[in-house]
């Protein structure tokens, strides 16, 4: 199973948000069930859209976060590599010598 894209994700939690404080604000203000709805559907919408827009953001920011630590990781153990092909060469460099004095 596939985590959910982060936009997808806060467009859907930002567009139920606005949902239910429009629906609440308008109901507490003893507005018609009708205007209250229409109000409410209209708040989902501009909720939804500016949600996604800020999950497009965060996707972004989350990728190269992501990516600064895969290049990170791959310094830390690229160093570490090329020491031990080092070492091994100076292993056998040193068991040549010896083998050819003796």
């Amino acid at each position: 199973m596939t985590p959910p894209k982060l936009q997808l994700l806060s467009a859907s939690i930002t567009g139920l948000a606005g949902f239910l404080v429009a629906l609440i604000a308008g109901m507490n203000s003893g507005n018609l069930i009708e205007s209250v709805l229409e109000r409410a559907v209209f708040a989902l919408a501009v909720c939804c859209l500016g949600g996604l827009v800020v999950g497009y953001f965060l996707n972004g920011v989350q990728l190269r976060h992501a990516q600064e630590l895969r290049i990170a990781s791959e310094a830390e153990a690229a160093p570490g590599e090329e020491r031990s092909s080092i070492e091994g060469a100076e292993s056998n460099d040193e068991q040549s010598e010896l083998g050819s004095a003796a």
